[in-house]
């Protein structure tokens, strides 16, 4: 496979960057002064636009598959080394904020920004979410849904789900995790016993992307 060969390569100390290509853009959602972007190759690079130059690139141990922003210079990531790396762009430090059994598909960032848009789009009824905000979201190939506070470093939630998790995103209280076998399943941060809602995706192949609307009543999946 493509993973595979780029790891081979890096295994033998010739990786080109020509062997490889961005598999996921982002951009702080307030402040769009840096833009993250990972390669399938044991790297997650911050460029900043204003100066269109690189400000960061951080080294993992295998292939990166997913990053995310918490504020415009805390960046998190995972990937085939299985572990959750909290990266800085201000220092350039890094560390390891804890780890799957499995490989790491999904970061999402669910931030207290939510509760200035909730405003925006007047959703008054959602307004309490205080408690399920600036948590860190990551979905694995163990098929388990976790859940990290980064202020205290350490897991405050673990959820079985139904296949191993190739799609997540999040919006206000809500998260929409797509899985193997085209199951998807609808979470509320608030009531963490059972999934909100189970079903199985009308589409025709495997769910590989899902992005919830901007003010969380649905999402599109592909």
């Amino acid at each position: 496979s493509f993973t595979h060969s780029v790891l081979s390569a890096q295994l033998r100390g010739n990786l080109l960057i020509s062997q490889t290509r961005a598999v996921k853009v982002c951009m702080h959602i307030v402040q769009a002064m840096y833009l993250l972007f990972y390669l399938r190759t044991p790297d997650s690079k911050s460029d900043e636009v204003a100066r269109n130059a690189q400000r960061a690139c951080f080294q993992h141990q295998a292939a990166v598959l997913t990053c995310t922003f918490a504020d415009p210079t805390q960046v998190f990531s995972g990937g085939l080394d299985r572990q959750v790396h909290h990266l800085d762009l201000n220092t350039g430090s890094q560390s390891v904020l804890g780890e799957h059994e499995q490989p790491i598909r999904c970061a999402e960032w669910n931030s207290a920004h939510s509760m200035s848009l909730l405003r925006t789009f007047s959703y008054l009824q959602f307004i309490n979410v205080t408690s399920c905000t600036d948590l860190l979201i990551t979905g694995s190939w163990d098929a388990t849904l976790k859940l990290w506070d980064p202020r205290i470093r350490q897991l405050v939630g673990q959820f079985q789900q139904p296949e191993r998790v190739y799609a997540m995103d999040c919006s206000f209280q809500r998260v929409i995790v797509g899985t193997a076998a085209r199951h998807v399943w609808i979470w509320d941060l608030r009531r963490m016993a059972e999934p909100e809602q189970r079903r199985e995706s009308s589409l025709k192949y495997q769910t590989r992307c899902i992005t919830a609307y901007p003010d969380g009543t649905g999402a599109h999946s592909l």
